[in-house]
């Protein structure tokens, strides 16, 4: 059967996600999802375009299931919010391709502040490795358009990682019905959870 353009794209989402589960380091992996469960302040997420709306959804969705999370604006935040980087926290610094001048900048005055900033990247060799403390190296073969440019499957990638991550710390923290229903009061889901 002849597929139309749109499998042929979907089945490479598909195809993407299992080659960079197949390349993890699932040691090195664990070892951020143990960084997480430990951390005694707040997780925070920062990134760039695409990368900027994915930490967001993840920061939001950390909230959702109890672990204090919040989405640093790495613009912004240099003129109003630099006072939410504690010494206690976890910053994940999402940039694919590791050279965004935006988070440099960033990074440059915080990278003394916060002893675990940690950046999620599928450059090994790139500039924002001399900025933070330890490197997540997140395997992406392949963008799903025709021009390998969009961000499609590296944002499903990312994305899916660290939902996942923070989905298995809920988990093993416990997470009921009754919490999430708190967190989540408004919508259908909120009337579900708070029968």
């Amino acid at each position: 059967m002849l597929l139309h353009n749109w499998q042929i794209i979907y089945q490479k989402h598909l195809s993407s996600l299992s080659f960079s589960y197949d390349n993890f380091n699932i040691d090195e992996i664990e070892k951020y999802y143990q960084l997480i469960y430990d951390c005694s302040g707040k997780i925070i997420f920062t990134g760039i375009g695409k990368s900027w709306h994915i930490a967001e959804k993840i920061a939001a969705t950390y909230r959702s299931i109890n672990i204090e999370s919040v989405f640093v604006d790495p613009i912004n935040s240099l003129h109003e919010d630099m006072a939410v980087f504690k010494p206690e926290d976890v910053l994940f610094v999402f940039s694919k391709s590791g050279e965004t001048k935006e988070i440099i900048y960033l990074l440059s005055h915080i990278k003394n502040k916060l002893p675990n900033i940690i950046l999620c990247t599928s450059n090994k060799q790139c500039t924002l490795t001399g900025y933070v403390s330890d490197i997540l190296y997140i395997p992406v073969d392949q963008e799903a358009d025709h021009l390998n440019k969009v961000p499609s499957t590296s944002s499903i990638i990312y994305l899916t990682l660290f939902q996942s991550l923070g989905l298995a710390v809920a988990l093993k923290k416990g997470l009921t019905i009754e919490d999430f229903g708190k967190n989540h009061p408004g919508g259908s889901l909120g009337t579900e959870c708070n029968k």
